[in-house]
Formats: structure tokens, C-alpha cells, sequence
């Protein structure tokens, strides 16, 4: 008997695992046709004939790497090819994969693939809604004509460009979400009110927290929005993604326009919000009106060192939203300066008692603000009508000695809370002693509102500049005080600002909107 080597007893083994394995196609397709969701997917291609695996996955409303293993699934079982068009792969059925889809086509309802109508009692209004054509044929250009409607009524004209829209908001997305109280145009809209019909505009507006919705009429764009609704950060940029960036994306791959610049566009916006330094970086970036990716070095380096400086995110945006690139350094060296030369006289040691004053939530920061201001009156026993003693007062009651303003200038910064050996540092522009005092009062109100270690007083019409501000009115001129004084002992409005201290739009603010109740 001959003997084989165990050399060449390895290279048969191996020349015979080499040797082509025979494929059972039934096999395959049995366990690939088991789940019924590649079922649907065999028969969705024979009933809708997609040109694309992006249109596939749009008619089935799958995310598409579901789409995809389904279709490979498909693929190894014979039932279908994948043909090459350009860019566009193109599920096209085999003989097989026509005779078992059409054998299916009986058994496999692809009604729930269209969207269904919900009866009037449990529909939902969309806060916005894209329409376009249905399935686009070859598409010409990037151009995706159709209609965005706000609120189920507010409608732009039936041939706005979606993608003209949501490339522009993609381009403009940090500066859009981040640089707070700088209202951003989106799209012309014809406003549907219960008298007439206004032709308007939506501008989204970052406020803090929150982004601003309001429609504006064209002729007045200066009048209070005919509507206006706000959105978390997170709840409003979900909401333009979802109804917005990504149905014009992929009606684009549908109609075989790939790697537009909205595709482009939208994959750098989901990179850098993978990696929170990239995306810190860019929020800074769009707090100062800039795209994180068209910088020039210095902005670059100027960006980085604002981040180093204000470390802590919501004093940093609203800093950042306070003045332009092209001042930043001047406006950080004004602020460092003005710290190291006022830190002794301008230290508040008396004010760390009072941040166990119980923070209370209100439904807006203007209501937060007041009720503590309304706390703080009480633990130092100051009646209605008694007033805080403007800039003197503040200093005997907050513990500083010596308070020095600094020197007056037009700068939308007005002020700044530091600090030293953990008490507040607050410097302020001159602005008159009325003025000044009110200054100094919103610093101490953001200084018992918030725990950040700094934080920018300015001219913002911000969620946290609104509770300084409604805490410095109530602090010095209390809305009781203020309506008795004008409803019981019929004192004029100016007389009771001079009273308090204040200024005359103090005294009117507490009034209108505490006068009535």
C-alpha cells in the first residue's frame, strides 16, 4: 500500500476546499424569504420598480443599511441583481426573483407603505412639513421645487426651492443655532391669519436654550410676530433635520443627483457632532457669526482662545453673541483689564449667603428672576416701599466698598461678573447712577440665577439677560410697590422712578406688566 505524505495529504485538503462549493439556491432562498420584511422587499421591487437602492429604501421607509442587508439576502439567494447606473445601484429581479415575487404578490400587503390617512380626531399637525413630487424622474439639476408649510396653515409659495433652503440653513447652522438674539431669514411664507393674508417670512432666533419661531409680516418686520413658538436646541434642529435636510437629500439620490452639496454639507454637520471638542469649537465659532470651516488663522487661533478664557458653555455663547471677530480682542482685553483693576472695590463678599436662597422654577427666566429678587427683599427686610438706595445701598447690602464703574462707551456689553477667592468681581459701564445701579443689580441677580463662575451683562434679549434684568426691576422698584404707589396713592410714574432710583421705562416695565392682576 502507498504512502502519502502528510505534505501532500495537506495540499489535497487544500485543492479541495479551493474547489467551487455547489450553491442550494432553494436553501437560500427559504431562509432568506422566512422574514417577512425581505419578503416585502422582493415584492416592493417587482410592484414599484426602484432605480436606485436609495429609492428602495425611501418607498419602504427603512433606514437604509436595513435595506441593504435585505437586499443582499435577495442577492445570494437569485432572486435579484444589483445593475450599476452611474452612481445608482438598481434592484433588478431575476427570472427567478420575478416568478416567486409575483408567486408572493398575493400573500404580501404592501399597503402600510404608503402613509395613512389618520382619522380628524387623531391628527397631528406637523410644526413643519415639505411637499414635493411623489418620485422625481431624472432630475436635471438640484433644484427640488415644492412647499413648506408651518403649523398645517402658514404656507410658502408651491415653488420654493427645498434644497435652496436647506443648503443655506446647512451652510449657516452654527451661526443659526448658536449666536443668540441674531434672527436668521429662512424662507418667504404668506402668513394666514383670521382676518387676511400677509406675505411674511419665518426667522428662526436663538434666545439660549431655546430657539425662537416667528413668522413676520414683509410690510411691518418690525411689529410683534403674527406668530411666534420656541423649541428646545435639540427639539429644533431634529425638526429642520428631519423635515427638512434629510427628505431633500435623499429626494435628490432618488432622482440620481449624488453627492450634491447638501449631501456634503449634512455629512460634515454629523461629523463634528460626533466629537464634542469639533462641536464646541463650532458653537463658539457660529456664537460670533462665523462657519467653523471658513476661518482664516487668526480667527482660528482667536476662536481657541475665547474657548480657554470663558470655559464654561452658556457665559461663553452669550459673550461671543455680544460683540463681532473683529472686536473680540479688544472686547476680552476691556474685560480682563477691568477685573484686575477693580478686584479689590468691586468684590461683593456679602453676596455668597444669599446663594442658599432656594432656586424656584418659573415658566419663564423673567419669572425666576423676580420671585428671587422677591426672596432677596425679604431675607434683608426691605418693604414695598422701600428703596434699595441705588448704588450706595447695593454696596452696604451686598458687601463691597468702594464700587467703581467703569468708564461709559457704546458697546452692546455692558458689564461682566468675574471672580475672586470665590466671591463675585462685577464691572459695569457708566451709564448714570440710575443706570448704573440697574447694571450692577442684573450681575447680582446672574450671580444668584446661575453657578457658572463668570458671565457677560449686555444688551441681548436673551433667557438669561431676561431674568437679570426682571430681578434688577424687582430688586430696586417692586412690582407692588410700584402699582400702590401709582393705583392707591395716585402718584405719577416718573415720581415713583425717583423714588426707587431707577429709571422711567423701570417703573413703566413693573407697571404693564404687573398692574392688572
Amino acid at each position: 500500500m502507498a504512502k502519502i505524505s502528510g505534505q501532500d495529504l495537506r495540499a489535497q485538503l487544500l485543492a479541495k476546499l479551493a474547489e467551487p462549493q455547489p450553491i442550494n439556491r432553494e436553501a437560500e432562498r427559504i431562509e432568506a424569504l422566512a422574514a417577512p420584511r425581505t419578503r416585502e422587499l422582493l415584492v416592493a421591487i417587482a410592484e414599484f420598480n426602484p432605480r436606485s437602492i436609495a429609492e428602495l429604501s425611501a418607498i419602504v421607509a427603512r433606514h437604509q443599511p436595513n435595506v441593504s442587508r435585505g437586499l443582499s439576502a435577495l442577492t445570494r439567494a437569485g432572486l435579484i441583481t444589483l445593475v450599476a447606473d452611474g452612481k445608482a445601484s438598481v434592484p433588478t429581479l431575476t427570472d427567478d426573483g420575478r416568478r416567486k415575487a409575483a408567486e408572493l404578490s398575493g400573500k404580501t400587503d404592501l399597503s402600510h407603505l404608503a402613509v395613512a390617512e389618520r382619522p380628524t380626531e387623531e391628527a397631528v399637525t406637523p410644526i413643519l412639513k415639505a411637499d414635493a413630487a411623489a418620485r422625481p424622474g431624472d432630475l436635471q439639476s438640484d433644484e427640488v421645487l415644492g412647499k413648506l408649510t408651518l403649523f398645517g396653515k402658514h404656507a410658502s409659495a408651491p415653488d420654493l426651492d427645498l434644497n435652496e433652503v436647506a443648503v443655506r440653513l446647512l451652510r449657516n447652522w452654527w451661526r443659526v443655532f448658536y449666536r443668540l438674539d441674531d434672527p436668521f431669514r429662512l424662507y418667504a411664507l404668506t402668513i394666514d391669519s383670521v382676518s387676511e393674508a400677509l406675505p411674511g417670512a419665518l426667522f428662526l432666533k436663538a434666545v439660549g436654550e431655546f430657539i425662537e419661531l416667528s413668522a413676520r409680516p414683509t410690510q411691518d418686520p418690525l411689529q410683534e410676530p403674527s406668530l411666534k413658538s420656541e423649541l428646545s436646541q435639540k427639539a429644533a434642529q431634529t425638526l429642520f433635520i428631519e423635515s427638512l435636510v434629510e427628505p431633500v437629500a435623499l429626494y435628490l439620490e432618488r432622482g440620481r443627483r449624488f453627492d450634491r452639496p447638501i449631501h456634503a454639507l449634512w455629512s460634515r454637520l454629523r461629523d463634528v457632532l460626533q466629537y464634542e471638542r469639533e462641536a464646541l469649537f463650532a458653537r463658539t465659532a457660529g456664537a460670533l457669526g462665523l462657519s467653523p470651516h471658513d476661518l482664516s488663522d487668526h480667527q482660528f487661533d482667536a476662536v481657541r482662545h475665547l474657548i480657554s478664557v470663558i470655559p464654561e458653555e452658556g457665559p461663553r455663547l452669550e459673550f461671543a453673541s455680544s460683540t463681532l471677530p473683529e472686536a473680540l480682542g479688544a472686547t476680552l482685553g476691556w474685560v480682563q483689564h477691568e477685573l484686575r483693576t477693580h478686584r479689590d472695590k468691586n468684590r461683593f463678599e456679602g453676596l455668597r449667603h444669599l446663594k442658599s436662597i432656594e432656586k424656584k422654577k418659573g415658566v419663564a427666566p423673567w419669572d425666576v428672576g423676580k420671585q428671587k429678587a422677591e426672596a432677596v427683599r425679604r431675607r434683608l427686610r426691605l418693604a414695598d416701599d422701600r428703596a434699595v438706595g441705588g448704588l450706595p445701598g447695593l454696596e452696604k447690602f451686598f458687601g463691597a466698598a468702594g464700587f467703581q464703574a467703569s468708564a461709559m462707551a457704546d458697546d452692546p456689553l455692558r458689564g461682566f461678573r468675574g471672580q475672586a477667592d470665590h466671591d463675585p468681581v462685577i464691572v459695569v459701564r457708566e451709564s448714570g447712577p440710575a443706570g448704573t445701579a440697574f447694571l450692577l443689580a442684573r450681575a447680582v441677580g446672574d450671580y444668584l440665577g446661575y453657578d457658572d463662575a463668570e458671565a457677560p451683562i449686555s444688551e441681548l434679549r436673551t433667557d438669561r439677560q431676561a431674568m437679570g434684568r426682571a430681578f434688577a426691576a424687582e430688586l430696586l422698584a417692586p412690582a407692588d410697590g410700584v402699582i400702590h404707589m401709582i393705583d392707591q396713592e395716585g402718584q405719577t410714574k416718573l415720581a415713583v422712578a425717583r423714588h426707587y432710583g431707577v429709571d422711567l421705562p423701570v417703573v413703566s416695565y413693573q407697571y404693564a406688566n404687573h398692574g392688572h392682576r
